[in-house]
């Protein structure tokens, strides 16, 4: 498996367009970009699972419902070519 960088600033801005919009009503979410670095560790590390994302990420609940939501509104695709050097995006995200 490819070793798991977190996206840098320059990545995070590609993608944070794509990112739904929080609830306007309610607590407030947690930060999407940690939960996006949790996402990209689990599917991209050797980790057994989510419970196996490390803590510094959030909770692995918040990152795997996001992961699940997100895919299906088809929040990464068309992400692909915009991640130069980073071809997995697509593929690992969204499998």
């Amino acid at each position: 498996l490819a070793r798991f960088e977190e996206l840098a600033d320059d990545q995070w801005k590609l993608l944070l367009p794509s990112i739904p919009a929080p609830a306007h009503t309610g607590r407030p979410r947690a930060y999407d970009r940690s939960a996006i670095d949790g996402i990209l560790h689990v599917l991209m590390s050797d980790v057994d699972g989510w419970m196996d994302m490390p803590p510094k990420y959030g909770s692995y609940k918040t990152a795997w419902g996001r992961h699940k939501k997100w895919s299906i509104k088809g929040v990464w695709k068309n992400k692909y070519y915009e991640f130069p050097g980073i071809t997995w995006l697509y593929f690992w995200i969204d499998k």
